[in-house]
């Protein structure tokens, strides 16, 4: 069992894989969109999507300054709290008002948690002396992540056939599980990182600096394009709303996402494979291809067949944020790869703001299948700004 979850016999590291768990379970994947679009129309849903993100990109900044203030443990307990709290209400909600007022809300939450629980394993290890064993702890978080969220997707689909509030029941409840087990932690003595504005703006513009070193040029704006399309893709309103362009209903898309999370789970365990056939440079270029190609295809009426432009952008994110990782660590000194990784992750989530509000209108108008064109022309347009690049700055060494 150690060898399967690492320090899992630390009683706070067992709670972190538990809570793991509880917060990935994410029975609402295939079908949030049925349930919140018989309450507001799909303009709406764009300009509710886009403000509580907004919101939360905001909440990072002082969230951080909560957690040293309260402490680790009680940060994620108000986490978790607001969580299972927010959802619940959404779960019970009949009206566009308190939709959005619940998922104002659970922004919150999820700043609260956002980096929080990491913190707390990490310095969990330091106290025990353990703490270059946080790489075993943080890769086996992401394995129960994805088997969890795989999981969920496929109950997910069940419980909304049963009832089509019951998928955000379930999930409520798994927070609602996690804020209770959570009184099991122990605050770890040891702070190895206190929270100051300064150092927050500090660390974005070193992110930035080192993304424009000469090392990294090349590649920045096939990065930047790569992460901005898979998140706006993955974790926001375009995936189901693809679904529903092609005709697929709640349990159609429940039972196709599970598959879909399957195959992704097989296909990243090639990457160091596939890394060994081509060199980096393509092989970016070649995800922001298949994504392209993907997002293009996304533009014809192709029923079910649509299938196939949902499997090919899903592969190409899979494997998007994992080769950016490779590649950032070896451009980048080891101090700063985090740093910049973080930064990277923060300016592909920003233009999201503007194109839920746009994606939302265009979906309302039946002409989802336009944005999806002009997404692919961007990320073609992308590789060959990105090819521009490099070959200006391979130039002068020729």
């Amino acid at each position: 069992m150690k060898n399967i979850f690492p320090l899992s016999h630390i009683k706070n590291i067992k709670l972190f894989y538990i809570l793991t768990i509880l917060t990935n379970c994410w029975f609402i994947s295939a079908n949030w969109i049925f349930f919140w679009t018989r309450l507001m129309t799909y303009k709406q849903l764009g300009i509710v999507d886009a403000s509580a993100f907004a919101f939360g990109l905001l909440m990072e900044i002082p969230t951080g300054a909560i957690a040293d203030m309260l402490g680790k443990k009680k940060t994620l307990l108000t986490s978790l709290f607001i969580s299972a709290c927010s959802v619940l209400f959404i779960t019970f909600s009949n009206s566009l008002f308190s939709f959005w007022a619940g998922f104002f809300i659970l922004q919150l939450g999820w700043a609260l948690y956002s980096g929080t629980a990491e913190a707390f394993a990490y310095d969990t290890l330091v106290d025990h002396k353990k703490e270059k064993s946080f790489d075993q702890v943080i890769s086996t978080s992401g394995t129960l992540m994805g088997i969890t969220s795989i999981s969920a997707l496929a109950l997910g689909g069940i419980a909304y056939a049963i009832n089509f509030r019951l998928s955000h029941f379930f999930w409520g409840i798994a927070y609602l599980i996690g804020f209770f087990l959570a009184f099991g932690l122990t605050e770890p003595k040891m702070d190895t990182e206190k929270f100051s504005l300064k150092a927050y703006f500090a660390k974005i513009l070193e992110g930035v600096k080192y993304l424009f070193q000469r090392s990294l040029r090349p590649f920045l704006v096939i990065i930047l394009v790569l992460m901005g399309s898979d998140y706006m893709f993955h974790w926001r309103l375009i995936k189901p709303a693809m679904g529903m362009m092609f005709h697929f209903d709640a349990n159609m898309m429940s039972i196709l996402f599970t598959i879909f999370g399957i195959i992704s789970v097989g296909v990243i365990k090639f990457l160091p494979q596939i890394r060994r056939l081509i060199n980096d440079t393509l092989g970016l270029y070649l995800l922001a291809i298949v994504m392209a190609v993907g997002f293009g295809l996304a533009f014809f009426d192709l029923g079910y067949w649509g299938a196939i432009a949902i499997l090919l952008i899903w592969l190409a994110g899979t494997l998007t944020q994992p080769w950016i990782s490779v590649v950032v660590n070896q451009k980048i000194p080891s101090a700063s790869r985090a740093t910049t990784l973080s930064t990277v992750a923060l300016i592909t989530k920003i233009p999201y703001v503007f194109t839920a509000v746009i994606a939302g209108q265009m979906l309302q108008e039946g002409k989802l299948n336009v944005f999806s064109l002009g997404v692919a022309i961007f990320i073609l347009t992308s590789i060959l700004v990105s090819s521009i690049v490099m070959f200006i700055q391979k130039r002068p060494a020729q």
